[in-house]
């Protein structure tokens, strides 16, 4: 599997990696982490083995979506799949949208995993990749579910603004923005 981004963590001891998404070789996994009760609430996929399949075909299929798994000394962490704002709804929920912003969703596969130690180096390494693919871009946002008392304060931690709630379609959200500028300081 090819490597996109590599990193050693100081304050983990551990390696980061990233490598592109394979339905074929990861499609069990993220099945299994799709219906883990900790994801299940925030992604609403826990659906059947070919229900799952058809949106991941679905996703794979758009230009404007890149997905990858994160590993942690080689023992898969999280699930990474960033996409042009300009092709989501979500760049209608703030004012200082730029065609060159991207969005992303995490998985974070093991309940072990999510807390602050853990989860500011992901997030990092989220943004380091999301920039370090997309040199035009200028910054990046998310909307976690507002009630992921773990997420956003990590999300606080790697760099990221918070810009309040709002209220989508299918959740109310936290908005948050990380500015290549502000996060490279």
């Amino acid at each position: 599997m090819a490597t996109i981004y590599k990193k050693y963590d100081e304050s983990l001891d551990a390696t980061f990696t990233v490598r592109p998404f394979h339905p074929e070789k990861d499609f069990d996994l993220f099945y299994e982490w799709m219906h883990k009760r900790y994801i299940a609430p925030f992604w609403k996929l826990n659906v059947s083995r070919e229900k799952l399949k058809e949106y991941i075909n679905w996703t794979m299929s758009k230009p404007e979506r890149k997905h990858y798994i994160i590993e942690l000394d080689s023992k898969a962490f999280g699930f990474l799949m960033s996409y042009e704002v300009k092709s989501d709804q979500i760049k209608n929920y703030y004012k200082d949208y730029d065609e060159t912003d991207m969005g992303k969703h995490v998985v974070i596969g093991e309940r072990h995993h999510i807390n602050h130690k853990y989860l500011v180096p992901f997030f990092k390494i989220v943004y380091e990749v999301i920039f370090n693919q997309n040199e035009f871009v200028k910054k990046i946002v998310s909307e976690p579910d507002y009630r992921n008392k773990y997420i956003i304060p990590a999300i606080e931690g790697a760099g990221a603004k918070i810009r309040g709630n709002i209220e989508l379609p299918h959740k109310t959200a936290t908005l948050t923005v990380v500015k290549r500028e502000e996060f490279y300081k």
